[in-house]
């Protein structure tokens, strides 16, 4: 039976999540093989990797989504194409009201949280501590803004849009897991934007539908959990002065700590029409902010490693260095890499 056909039974017994997860991924696999023109077929090596991961992921939910909204999820987003209905996401929904408490709650999988006095970072913080004093834990913990929407592009195979934008999303960090997983991004960086940066900084002639990124939008975030602690908690001190300092940070504790692990999956665009939650910057502030960071980031590498010239250019200008001097868009991405804070650093030395 063709994999289209066994995904179809998958979707019409779903009472099973994990069965269809499974089968998602290996769906995906052949997918993402095919688009790339590779020789890869579904391994026996794979397989047994598949196998055990849905041992591992029967005993608990791979994905916990984490949002912030004036009170309760919209309607969009609790659809059951999206994160609202517990039979076809294998997920669980943090949701942080800062308006209003949502007065009434049907979904089994979804929390609510109040607290009026926050701001972008330091409501992302409460949702941050809430997901992490979890047990047993997630696999990935997703960042979303409410009004994050999913959509598919021009770099979509056909065959992938059996699965609706999330779930295919979902698949795909099974598949690979990134340190952290982001998407197709219309207003800066997007997949366009980094094959175009491949060719020229790096050299490197050949397409791909996962991409090595440095710069992204905080729109959809989905950080592992081997590496979100060494990322996370937001920085709220100057979240009033610099609304964009707290995403700052986190794009250079990614370059600085897992440089190349950052990957962005181009078949699926993130756009967030409404810019809810967004304050204004003074970017005189962002620069000064930034060279703050650096150093903090350099007390607390390694000795060995504060000499690394990784500072230095942070220091001269975070900007022109996430944009577009970064050698992590010049990584090789493959599959699972190890998940080990500062390894493509050591390896200078």
């Amino acid at each position: 039976m063709k994999l289209k056909g066994i995904f179809l039974v998958v979707v019409a017994v779903s009472s099973i999540i994990i069965v269809g997860l499974v089968v998602h991924v290996n769906f995906m696999y052949d997918v993402i093989g095919n688009s790339e023109r590779t020789d890869v077929v579904l391994s026996t090596l794979f397989r047994k990797y598949a196998i055990q991961r849905s041992k591992e992921l029967s005993t608990r939910k791979p994905f916990v989504y984490l949002t912030e909204t004036e009170q309760c999820l919209p309607p969009y987003l609790a659809s059951s194409s999206q994160i609202g209905d517990p039979q076809t996401c294998a997920c669980d929904v943090i949701v942080l009201s800062f308006r209003a408490k949502c007065p009434k709650n049907n979904l089994s999988h979804v929390s609510y949280l109040f607290d009026p006095n926050t701001r972008f970072a330091s409501g992302r913080n409460v949702l941050f501590f809430a997901a992490m004093d979890r047990r047993p834990g997630y696999l990935y913990y997703i960042f979303l803004n409410d009004d994050t929407v999913l959509k598919y592009n021009k770099f979509t195979p056909a065959d992938m849009k059996a699965l609706s934008p999330f779930r295919a999303v979902e698949t795909w960090l099974l598949d690979y897991e990134p340190v952290v997983g982001v998407l197709d991004y219309q207003v800066h960086h997007g997949a366009g934007v980094i094959l175009n940066l491949r060719r020229k900084l790096c050299g490197i002639n050949e397409t791909s539908l996962v991409l090595p990124t440095v710069l992204f939008d905080a729109i959809f975030n989905a950080y592992h959990h081997k590496a979100i602690a060494h990322i996370l908690p937001y920085p709220t001190q100057h979240e009033r002065a610099c609304a964009f300092c707290s995403n700052r940070k986190a794009l250079m504790a990614v370059e600085v700590k897992f440089g190349g692990q950052a990957l962005l999956f181009a078949p699926v665009t993130g756009t967030n029409p409404l810019h809810r939650r967004r304050e204004e910057t003074n970017r005189m502030n962002m620069v000064n902010i930034s060279r703050e960071f650096v150093e903090n980031f350099k007390q607390e590498a390694p000795a060995k490693l504060r000499s690394h010239e990784i500072f230095e250019k942070l220091n001269k200008s975070a900007k022109a260095h996430l944009s577009w001097h970064s050698r992590s868009y010049c990584a090789n991405v493959t599959r699972r890499q190890p998940i080990i804070p500062y390894k493509h650093l050591l390896s200078d030395f």
